[in-house]
């Protein structure tokens, strides 16, 4: 038996300064984080793990298990002042207390614990004993080319003291199409191709963390014999001179990169980070993770994160006839004029003309070229030159669009003369744009309505690009919205607009319809001979997930109603709402209308040995994002993800509506067990 865990020590006010910090405030490390400090495990995946901000649309369904975000021993950070180990920042996944990976590193076997994993799948199947406290961080991707990668590096108190022993921590990722996790591959693999494992790579088995005890990788007999030594690397523990520790963990591995290959860019994949304690809770360890990279698109397959850079769009900063683009604002958009002078005789005093110049059927006024202060740049048609030989003005001006006539893309220019001379010189001819301005027409996709967008931008030069990450990737703003990149947008998202030359950017900020969309199906009654109903037998439209009730009056004895659902196929024995009205109708109710039905009436069977069971064809279904239940009793209802832990429980009583994010669960009511997919 190993020894019990010691006491989760409390982590320094400031770390050393050859430590990582993990959730500490750079600025000041006696914080932490302003911002990853409060942050959910999905903010933490699509903003530190992933590399590329564009790609967060391709990162779903994010699941943490392990001590919790909100306290101190929490087994899930971001940790920053990694270069130490090759990995500047990123987060920390350990089986517990992550904050306390920081250095010094005083004793062995601490940092264990954590919240039970036993029963996991996975870690089952590559532990070499009882899986205990561990966390796991698990999401679904879709990859934009067959292969991805990350960086991690693995660290346990394990080292040395079980390195080459029965007793091993266990980690790995595991990959495997969304709703499959029995067919999986763990790619937490060394550059051989065998798991990273303590055993796998050390330094040797010696018992002691010391540079005296353990000063290089060992030789002789196995265990003491070190096992790939190059991957490998011991942190001594800061009780022995000399020792300046990265972190509390005594040994970790390189800097090593997880990839998964052969992957389907049309299919959504699910990757699992786990790790545990194995056999007792004691000697804990972490993986270090960065750099998650999904690929790249290839072509403009009009996502969100493909297009052109700004340098290219720079580029389209001339027309066909090689003349610039001007764009007027009231931003720093100004341009460099340069006037040069040359053997203007000394003793001579030179006037230069200034003529406007424009293009065919169009008025360019002097008014329009103004200094940056917004006045007439030439309060005259003269500029004088007093008695130089040589002489060079330069101004700085933008040209405005504000005069009668104005035409978006008319020529502007501006030539000078030295009078008594023939030297005539065209200083700019160019095309004059107004600012872009927008009209934005929204409609938000759901799972019935597919959405629109339309930015209405008048104004601003032919080369006007948008870009929704931030300006990573840009698009040309007369290209549509895809259906990807609206459901990127979602409710709300800033899409930047940008035009040749940086002074030339807005923010257009779109904001989902200030009045939600109704969405509305259909209750189909069905006429009856000797039945009246109220509403009348005919198609009505109810608001979704509202309940619909109508009444029915019978000539002679009741008859059986039924509900048929048009996408879940379910029967619905409505006879079991029915409410007997003091006019001798029945009352009968569909409680949350979630998809279109329609009502029946039929003769009620001879027999009332029918079962609840004969009339409901199925109890549990999806539609979308949401999970339907029907129940004839109310009842707990506990949804489980396909590892086995359990997401939710839900009191479902009658006909039941739940939303969930995207993924494969199980759902347990009443005793029995259904397997559904949420889209």
């Amino acid at each position: 038996n190993r020894l019990i865990p010691r006491p989760t020590r409390n982590r320094l006010p400031v770390p050393p300064a050859a430590s990582i910090w993990v959730n500490r405030d750079p600025a000041n490390l006696a914080n932490p984080h302003p911002v990853y400090d409060a942050a959910t495990a999905e903010e933490l995946v699509k903003g530190v793990l992933l590399s590329d901000p564009a790609a967060h649309s391709r990162i779903t369904n994010v699941l943490f298990t392990g001590t919790p975000l909100n306290m101190t021993d929490r087994s899930l950070a971001y940790f920053s002042n990694g270069d130490g180990m090759d990995i500047p920042s990123g987060l920390i996944l350990s089986t517990y207390g992550a904050q306390n990976a920081e250095a010094p590193n005083l004793y062995s076997g601490e940092l264990g614990g954590g919240t039970s994993l036993n029963g996991d799948f996975h870690l089952t199947d590559i532990a070499t004993s009882t899986v205990n406290g561990g966390s796991i961080l698990q999401f679904d991707f879709q990859p934009y080319t067959s292969k991805i990668s990350f960086d991690f590096i693995f660290a346990s108190e394990e080292y040395p003291d079980y390195s080459n022993s029965s007793v091993n921590d266990a980690f790995g990722f595991f990959v495997f199409e969304q709703g499959d996790p029995t067919n999986f591959e763990n790619i937490a693999l060394f550059p051989d191709g065998n798991p990273v494992t303590i055993n796998n790579s050390n330094w040797g088995n010696t018992g002691y963390n010391s540079p005296s005890g353990l000063p290089a990788p060992l030789t002789g007999a196995y265990p003491a014999l070190a096992v790939n030594p190059e991957w490998h690397v011991p942190n001594y523990e800061d009780l022995y001179a000399g020792s300046d520790s990265l972190m509390t963990y005594d040994g970790r591995t390189i800097k090593l990169q997880a990839v998964a290959e052969n992957l389907d860019p049309s299919k959504t994949y699910t990757l699992k980070l786990a790790i545990c304690n194995v056999g007792d809770n004691a000697y804990g360890s972490a993986v270090f993770l960065a750099n998650l990279d999904l690929g790249r698109a290839e072509g403009d397959v009009g996502g969100p994160d493909t297009g052109v850079s700004v340098a290219e769009i720079d580029a389209l900063g001339l027309n066909d006839e090689g003349n610039p683009m001007f764009i007027y604002g009231n931003r720093p958009c100004t341009y460099p004029m340069t006037l040069t002078f040359d053997e203007i005789a000394a003793s001579t005093h030179a006037i230069i003309d200034i003529n406007y110049i424009s293009g065919p059927g169009t008025v360019f006024p002097k008014s329009a070229l103004r200094s940056l202060e917004g006045e007439q740049l030439f309060s005259v048609d003269t500029i004088q030159l007093n008695g130089l030989q040589d002489m060079i003005l330069q101004y700085k001006f933008k040209l405005s669009t504000d005069f009668d006539g104005f035409v978006n893309g008319q020529y502007a220019g501006m030539t000078v003369s030295v009078r008594g001379t023939n030297t005539i010189d065209t200083v700019f001819y160019a095309q004059l744009y107004n600012e872009l301005s927008w009209n934005v027409d929204y409609r938000m996709m759901t799972e019935i309505d597919k959405g629109y967008l339309d930015l209405g931008v008048t104004g601003g030069t032919p080369h006007a690009h948008r870009s929704l990450n931030g300006g990573l990737t840009w698009k040309p703003i007369s290209a549509g919205f895809s259906s990807q990149e609206l459901l990127y947008i979602g409710e709300t998202c800033d899409i930047l607009l940008y035009q040749p030359f940086q002074c030339c950017y807005d923010t257009v900020k779109i904001r989902k319809n200030t009045g939600p969309i109704e969405i509305q199906h259909y209750v189909d009654i069905l006429g009856e001979s000797g039945v009246i109903t109220e509403p009348a037998a005919r198609k009505h439209y109810v608001k979704g997930n509202n309940d619909f009730s109508f009444t029915a009056k019978y000539a002679g004895d009741p008859l059986r109603v039924q509900a048929k659902g048009y996408y879940s196929k379910i029967l619905l024995d409505l006879d079991k709402t029915a409410e007997l009205q003091l006019d001798g109708s029945y009352k009968y109710t569909i409680y949350k209308v979630a998809e279109p039905w329609t009502i029946s009436f039929t003769p009620q069977p001879n027999s009332d040995q029918v079962s609840n069971e004969a009339l409901l064809l199925r109890s549990v279904w999806s539609s979308g994002n949401t999970l339907y239940m029907n129940v004839q009793t109310p009842c707990i209802a506990n949804i489980y993800t396909l590892t086995g832990l359990l997401y939710k429980q839900v009191e479902a009583d009658g006909n039941t509506a739940v939303q969930l994010p995207q993924g494969f669960y199980i759902v347990s009511v009443n005793g029995k067990q259904y397997k559904v997919m949420i889209k």
